[in-house]
């Protein structure tokens, strides 16, 4: 069998599985049309199988997921989400919706139009045309690649909705996180942009902007009363999970303010402690519960050395083919044993596959409990500081703690293993000139209460 019967027989197959609605009139002329135009351009056969091969997988993972897949990578579904789940928006991304999200879309010739009307879901972006979330808070525009929603109803019980009046409508709250690129939330009051690090909140009754100390919990900031005849058990309960609640959105607020995840240092009353910082500031550090660190610039494809970049620094062709071995041999090791520490948080083995390294340290973080990643940041900074030694097994370690120390300790292991190749004088020399390898982090959760 020739390629072109391979192929139309493949085509004949996936047709024939397709419930096809009732023509409308001119159809088959345009259909026919468009195939001939089609055929006056030349295509190889591997882009014609990979095409309908990504038509069966998306329909694959369409009736996993309770969608419609249309052709050309068209998609449409609603999906009331009862626990974690990760769903396809046609041939625009990935959605990772936790239990409690409601959320449709439609994408059609690239455009996609998502509305979520509750809950928390991450969002994964591949290029295209226009991608929209539409909340009742605003609507958040994608300019980038990963993000978070997060849309609350501000509890209003039924009493007082029927004391404001028939004409009363419930206020909602719009929490947008930006992990990679940049995306512009709007409503009819403003907007605001966001890029990579940043978080911004709005409500139907206010301007989108920053999320901070009067803006960051606003979607929790109005709380039904108790029930009537609630007993003094259920009470002390709901304290206790109010004041859990609120510490960790002080926590969450703590280190958005002092994280440096873009480099720049500029949260940082002192960010030159990257590469060699001296006793004093790691012991100052330590007292803050404090992390600084530096690692390659990490993404779904290794980071290379451009001409640039090679000219600046001074480099041998020898010496950029080496950094570029190594950020590639490092790029995928991080990048795997990120997927296998989300997938031990989460247990979502499909969010995980298609995440970028920063979204999978950032969700880790999210879905990790925060004595955890108070406790890890104490023991880390404290082991720096001498003040501690390190474990000798890690295995029981929380997977918060693991995932912290494979980041903090990216730096060192980079430059080692690229002195294997260059010699140590000269890898070190190049990472102390630029003061650390392409991203510096730096960042604190606040120290534990019982350390």
């Amino acid at each position: 069998m020739s390629d072109e019967e391979q192929d139309q027989a493949e085509r004949a197959q996936l047709l024939a599985a397709w419930p096809a609605d009732e023509p409308t009139a001119g159809f088959a002329e345009r259909v026919a049309g468009a195939w001939q135009a089609e055929q006056r351009q030349p295509r190889p056969r591997r882009a014609r199988w990979a095409v309908a091969a990504a038509c069966v997988a998306l329909v694959a993972g369409a009736i996993f997921a309770g969608t419609r897949v249309l052709p050309g990578g068209a998609s449409s579904g609603t999906r009331v989400v009862g626990e974690r789940e990760s769903i396809a928006l046609g041939n625009r991304g990935i959605a990772v919706a936790e239990a409690g999200a409601q959320l449709s879309w439609q994408v059609r010739g690239g455009d996609a139009q998502v509305t979520q009307k509750a809950g928390n879901v991450f969002y994964r972006v591949e290029r295209g045309g226009p991608f929209v979330v539409h909340t009742d808070g605003g609507d958040v525009r994608v300019l980038g690649t990963c993000f978070r929603v997060e849309v609350d109803d501000m509890g209003m019980n039924k009493k007082g909705l029927l004391q404001m009046g028939a004409g009363a409508a419930l206020a909602t709250a719009v929490l947008v996180t930006v992990y990679e690129g940049k995306v512009l939330l709007a409503n009819e009051h403003g907007k605001t942009q966001l890029v990579a690090g940043e978080q911004a909140s709005s409500s139907s009754g206010m301007a989108p902007g920053a999320a901070d100390a009067t803006r960051a919990p606003i979607a929790q900031a109005v709380i039904a009363p108790p029930a009537d005849g609630a007993t003094r058990d259920e009470l002390l309960k709901r304290d206790l999970a109010q004041r859990q609640e609120l510490q960790q959105l002080r926590d969450k607020l703590k280190h958005l303010e002092t994280a440096q995840a873009d480099g720049s240092g500029k949260n940082d009353p002192d960010p030159k402690v990257f590469v060699a910082p001296t006793q004093d500031e790691l012991q100052r550090l330590a007292k803050e519960c404090r992390l600084t660190w530096d690692t390659p610039a990490l993404g779904l494809n290794p980071a290379t050395v451009s001409d640039r970049q090679a000219n600046d620094w001074g480099l041998s062709d020898q010496e950029r083919a080496e950094i570029n071995r190594v950020n590639a041999d490092t790029n995928a090791k991080v990048t795997a044993q990120l997927r296998q520490l989300y997938v031990e948080v989460t247990g979502d083995k499909a969010g995980g596959d298609v995440l970028t390294p920063r979204a999978l340290e950032e969700e880790i973080l999210a879905k990790s409990n925060q004595k955890d990643i108070k406790d890890a940041y104490y023991k880390l900074s404290h082991e720096r500081a001498g003040l501690l030694k390190p474990p000798a097994d890690l295995s029981s370690v929380p997977a918060v703690e693991r995932m912290q120390r494979l980041m903090t300790g990216l730096g060192d292991g980079v430059e080692q293993d690229l002195a294997k190749s260059i010699g140590p004088e000269r890898a070190h020399s190049l990472r102390t000139a630029h003061d650390g390898w392409g991203s510096k982090h730096g960042s604190s959760y606040g120290c534990p209460e019982s350390n």
